[in-house]
């Protein structure tokens, strides 16, 4: 199976420390907690909760869409397939249950290249006359810049193309707030 992939193009995380961050992606159902899979691309949304003994690995749970940007992360873990011998793709690597991701938070200016597979793509992503929005899930979503009245718009989309053979979408961050458009 193909997984979702990402490119760090240009993330203030790479050299300011306090946006990059650790954390566990955990679903709550009920009184249930549930460490989760989850790939490379997608969104979370920091709960400020620490996981128990740890000082620094912070609890992600599923964005609802309507919070502020700057409480959601982009997950970029660095793909490495403990399982696998000798070479493989990027796109066979996921975020198995249970495991510590590498979180980039969002920050405006930040460019990410993400498989179409990790953005809800209803509408097709196209430079310049389109934007990427959170929705109440962890896959950012497409939606048509002319026609978004009330969102939290965190991104505009500036380029389309492939990389290593994955139809992909690169953004750039532009909002840290839930804003109409």
């Amino acid at each position: 199976m193909a997984y979702a992939v990402i490119r760090v193009d240009n993330a203030a995380g790479t050299t300011v420390p306090s946006l990059l961050k650790s954390g566990r992606y955990i679903v709550t159902s009920g009184s249930t907690d549930t460490p989760t899979a989850i790939e490379n691309g997608n969104v979370v949304k920091f709960t400020g909760k620490l996981i128990s003994g740890n000082r620094d690995l912070e609890w992600v749970t599923t964005p609802a869409g309507t919070e502020e940007v700057t409480n959601i992360g982009i997950v970029a873990s660095p793909e490495i397939c403990k399982d696998k011998v000798g070479k493989y793709n990027i796109n066979e690597f996921t975020n198995v249950a249970g495991a510590n991701l590498r979180i980039y938070k969002l920050h405006e200016g930040d460019v990410y290249t993400v498989a179409n597979s990790a953005l809800d793509t209803t509408v097709t992503p196209a430079a310049g006359t389109t934007s990427v929005v959170l929705a109440a899930a962890t896959k950012l979503a497409v939606a048509t810049t002319s026609g978004i009245s009330t969102a939290t718009v965190v991104g505009r989309v500036i380029e389309v193309g492939t990389w290593n053979g994955v139809a992909c979408t690169t953004f750039e961050v532009v909002h840290l707030c839930a804003v109409a458009v």
